[in-house]
């Protein structure tokens, strides 16, 4: 399901005095995957949000993928205008062309196709009016196949897109159909994809199916305005948008092992491979292994908006959000004692008008891990970057010119927080001098003292700021507008 704003807007007015007085329940759904108990579908006069007995019509696509169902009465009636004189709405037509054209591109790739009631059936798309969100995938029937959970389902698109948030309801219409299409893709590999892993990848296609959309590049920001968070914590609350923003790992991962390295992440989790195993597995056979290829993301992830460097990390990685950093000052000694959730990253600016040796050394009592130091036009140069082994006897230095670096303390291990002081010294012949008084800063809890469970569960206040903030966030405009070709 994508953001609708303007039901955010009034769904803030509605929970939050709920929130600030009685607190938040963990959500442990995930409502943008939703399965409906009852199998109940628009056209069912007891679904409480289907036609309530309106009259509907139906189209089958050109191509024969969907099979469009429409009121024509009532609030889920689409816009009637119909500018061919068909007799079928010209919002009715849109919206099966485009869904033809994601589904054309999917078995053109090789991709599994969504399941339906029975083989060669179009999948179902209803057109409703939303009061909040603008699409979802819903389940019609799950069953195991060869011990692998599957469904089969229909999906609900919003019937008008009023108000508009979106530059034209085309725009709107090829968003939102290429991201609960594709997850009705996912329900036909395996019907319990992590919500990191589903949002993200059905966010990620967006731009895959049409990149002149700027939706995803959109919801990348909440990954990198978390990037302290786990990559693959669980939702933290039904208005938890972090998982849209592991779009953007979904996209790293296309530049590395391409469309069809994720394509077979998904042919291994349909043999019940778990995610992070199967990511690790098809990065191993065709990139280098997650321990390998994750301080890699982190690192691109530094070169985004006014620092992207052409030619290196993301292609126009200036559409992207900048993360944020500490800020050291390393012409005094610094101790950073830093801790990281699983699949997390910190980072930190270094300025310096002296020569600085870097070392990382190991925190007592906990796990360490090694950290990365980046100075940007040796990266701009050659994508160089340093490797700091935790408790290497020597140290990596930096002149005085090379300044500001980066540090990126990320750790790439699955399960457990780890934490590591990194020490900045003044340089000098022999290495490091050592007769400053560090000045000790302490962050060993990682972002918020919980791993990839969520043992510290948002405050209320923190939930409605956020309900605030993505009622608040601007759409992009499209950077062109011609639309992608049917591929066949």
């Amino acid at each position: 399901m994508l953001f609708h704003r303007s039901g955010l807007l009034i769904l803030v007015v509605l929970v939050a005095g709920l929130l600030l007085s009685c607190g938040v329940e963990e959500v442990h759904h995930h409502d943008c995957l939703r399965q409906s108990e009852s199998e109940l579908r628009p056209t069912d006069p007891s679904d409480p949000s289907g036609y309530e007995g309106a009259e509907t019509d139906t189209l089958i696509s050109p191509e024969g993928y969907v099979r469009v169902w429409w009121a024509t009465e009532g609030p889920h009636q689409p816009p009637t205008r119909d500018s061919n004189d068909s007799g079928i709405p010209d919002y009715v037509e849109l919206t099966a062309q485009i869904a033809d054209e994601v589904a054309a591109l999917l078995e053109y790739e090789g991709w599994r196709l969504p399941l339906t009631a029975a083989p060669e059936e179009p999948l179902d798309l209803f057109l409703v009016n939303f009061t909040a969100g603008d699409g979802n995938f819903r389940t019609d029937n799950c069953y195991l196949d060869e011990g692998t959970p599957v469904c089969s389902g229909h999906l609900r698109i919003e019937n008008d897109f009023q108000p508009l948030y979106y530059p034209t309801q085309e725009y709107a219409l090829r968003v939102v159909i290429s991201h609960e299409f594709f997850h009705a893709v996912q329900y036909a590999y395996h019907a319990e994809m992590p919500p990191w892993w589903a949002e993200g990848g059905a966010t990620w296609f967006q731009e895959y199916f049409w990149e002149e959309q700027q939706d995803f590049e959109r919801l990348t920001d909440f990954y990198f305005d978390e990037h302290e968070r786990s990559l693959h914590d669980r939702q933290r609350g039904a208005f938890d948008a972090y998982a849209y923003g592991a779009a953007i790992f979904v996209y790293f991962l296309e530049q590395q092992i391409g469309a069809e390295g994720i394509q077979r992440i998904h042919q291994r989790m349909a043999e019940n491979i778990d995610v992070i195993e199967a990511i690790d597995e098809i990065l191993t056979d065709e990139f280098a292994p997650l321990q390998e290829s994750f301080p890699l993301f982190a690192v691109w992830n530094l070169f985004t908006g006014e620092r992207a460097i052409e030619g290196q990390g993301y292609p126009d990685g200036e559409r992207f959000a900048e993360i944020s950093q500490v800020e050291l000052d390393a012409d005094q000694a610094i101790n950073w004692n830093v801790g990281v959730d699983p699949l997390a990253v910190q980072y930190a600016r270094v300025d310096a008008t002296r020569d600085v040796a870097i070392k990382a050394e190991p925190i007592d009592g906990h796990t360490p891990f090694d950290i990365y130091a980046v100075a940007p036009a040796e990266f701009e140069e050659s994508g160089v970057y340093h490797h700091i082994t935790a408790g290497a006897d020597q140290a990596v230095t930096f002149e005085a010119d090379a300044f500001p670096i980066y540090l990126v303390a990320v750790n790439a291990d699955v399960d457990d927080l780890r934490s590591v002081q990194i020490q900045l010294r003044r340089a000098a012949a022999d290495d490091v001098q050592d007769d400053e008084t560090p000045q000790e800063i302490a962050d060993t809890d990682g972002a918020s003292g919980c791993t990839t469970a969520g043992q510290s569960p948002a405050t209320p206040l923190l939930i409605l700021l956020t309900l605030l903030a993505i009622a608040a966030l601007p759409v992009r405009p499209a950077r062109r507008n011609s639309p992608p070709p049917l591929l066949r």
